[in-house]
């Protein structure tokens, strides 16, 4: 049979010929490209999906830098290579540095240049720092994107003219999830343990649709005595117990400060902060009004907007009777002393006189003893001649020398 079909193609016409053996080669060749695609092609994988334009421009000059082959999937959204190449290549791209989500860490400074100005390297470090920042807050579990913008506080050498550093983060929840009240706690604490002379209640935390999600700076509560204080609010409360001790004195007061928010042990931070104080101190009808404490305080402290003072006037523990004032009473004395118990105070008056009067008269008398009659002529003559010798005799003295 083979034999009767190679007879009829050889029988057949030369262009019938030329058209079967043209049909049997596409044949073939459309089963080998059917064999390579299932036995060796090697198919893609997505190797990033839900791309931004900018991040998605970023990887590809990376993909065309290394020379890796890739393809566009999802408008440019997805991007995919060969599937053996999947994970190498998507820990070289994230090991590259590459400023993903529009942001740049500290990496900034691997190829810094040295002849920058001082302004400049502030800048770069304000850049890396709010970069790493952001990229931080989005590993956060219910965040998809994050931007952080700081304000950072300028120091100064006095209290009311230092400026605090201030913080604004807009965020942006994963498809799905929500960002609750104790993440946004967390992005605020985080923000200002790494922000220096930053407090917590000046980060505002904003949504994707521009809604403050944060609450607002902590308030400062009336003191009530319990809470513990820092060393540097015991400086600020011994300033303030000076100031007033020498307005109002011998008077016994209470004072004290609080600063919210206050660093950790044995940080430093020089920020501008708000602070409480409480005074209590014992006025008696007739004294100073509590403005007046007020106002010491105030310039104690270097009082700026923002500062609480509050100050209560508090009884003496003994009532002022309306007579004159009471006599001291002499302590105790063993039995026997009779009348001596107590003295008037006119008898102390008069006898203090005396004594001091007696102590004049003592001063004078020695006085008067010690002075002696003048000098006859016959002595001033022999004073004279005793101290011309000593004179000559220190003159041959000299002499001789």
């Amino acid at each position: 049979m083979a034999i009767t079909t190679l007879d009829r193609f050889r029988a057949l016409p030369h262009d019938r010929r030329l058209g079967v053996a043209g049909v049997l080669l596409a044949l073939v060749a459309l089963l080998a490209a059917a064999a390579w695609f299932v036995l060796w092609r090697n198919p893609y994988r997505p190797l990033f999906t839900d791309l931004k334009t900018a991040d998605a421009a970023t990887i590809i000059a990376e993909l065309d830098r290394t020379k890796t082959p890739y393809q566009l999937d999802d408008d440019g959204s997805t991007i995919l290579v060969p599937e053996d190449r999947v994970a190498p290549t998507r820990i070289a791209v994230m090991g590259a540095d590459l400023p993903l989500k529009g942001t740049v860490g500290f990496e900034i400074f691997n190829e810094s240049d040295m002849g920058l100005t001082e302004f400049a390297q502030r800048i770069n470090y304000q850049r890396a720092l709010q970069g790493e920042l952001a990229r931080t807050i989005m590993t956060l579990q219910s965040i998809d994107t994050a931007r952080l913008h700081l304000t950072l506080g300028e120091r100064a050498l006095f209290r009311e003219q230092r400026t605090p550093s201030k913080a604004s983060v807009t965020v942006i929840p994963r498809v799905g999830m929500q960002v609750d009240g104790p993440t946004v706690a967390g992005i605020q604490r985080l923000v200002a343990g790494a922000v220096p002379d930053l407090e917590a209640g000046n980060v505002a935390v904003i949504d994707g649709m521009g809604r403050v999600i944060s609450g607002g700076a902590p308030t400062v509560s009336v003191l009530t005595g319990t809470q513990p204080m820092s060393a540097w609010e015991h400086g600020y409360a011994d300033r303030i117990r000076a100031a007033i001790e020498a307005a109002f004195p011998a008077r016994p007061v209470t004072v004290r400060v609080l600063a919210p928010l206050a660093p950790d042990e044995g940080v430093a931070n020089d920020a501008l902060r708000t602070v409480a104080v409480r005074v209590d101190l014992q006025f008696s009808g007739g004294d100073a009004a509590p403005p007046a404490v007020q106002q010491v305080v105030a310039d104690a402290i270097g009082f700026v907007d923002g500062d609480v003072v509050v100050t209560s006037v508090v009884p003496s523990a003994l009532p002022q009777p309306s007579g004159p004032a009471p006599r001291p009473v002499a302590p105790p004395t063993p039995a026997g002393a009779g009348a001596s118990d107590s003295i008037p105070d006119g008898a102390l008056w008069w006898g203090g006189s005396a004594l001091v009067l007696g102590i004049l008269l003592l001063i004078a008398a020695r006085r008067r003893r010690a002075v002696r009659a003048p000098l006859d002529d016959e002595q001033r003559l022999a004073f004279a001649d005793r101290l011309r010798d000593a004179l000559d005799r220190q003159d041959t003295a000299n002499a001789r020398r």
